[in-house]
């Protein structure tokens, strides 16, 4: 048997699976300002949840105050509407899946 079709006749092991991609981090409210304006708040809810743009949450139900121009709002709430908005995202993700079965 020649070289070549030795090669050819082996079998290989299928390659294995990848590994499952890293959960995003967990945000930290002690860690974070209490108030941030809305490209903070953008940039805070791109790196935990999704990607956003600052002119995107100002259609969000969050409170704001306006201080030296800036609409600032209370971290919780943009981090808890943003989770609120990922898992209404994830619940008509699995209702399309399974309608799709």
């Amino acid at each position: 048997m020649t070289t070549k079709s030795r090669l050819l006749s082996t079998t290989a092991a299928p390659p294995a699976p990848p590994p499952p991609p890293p959960a995003p981090p967990t945000p930290d409210l002690s860690q974070l300002p209490v108030n941030v304006d809305r490209k903070t708040a953008a940039d805070l809810v791109t790196h935990y949840f999704f990607q956003i743009s600052p002119r995107t949450l100002e259609r969000w139900p969050v409170p704001a105050v306006v201080v030296n121009g800036k609409a600032m709002s209370p971290t919780a709430a943009i981090l808890a509407h943003a989770q609120l908005v990922m898992e209404a995202a994830q619940a008509r993700g699995s209702r399309s899946t399974e309608r799709a079965a």
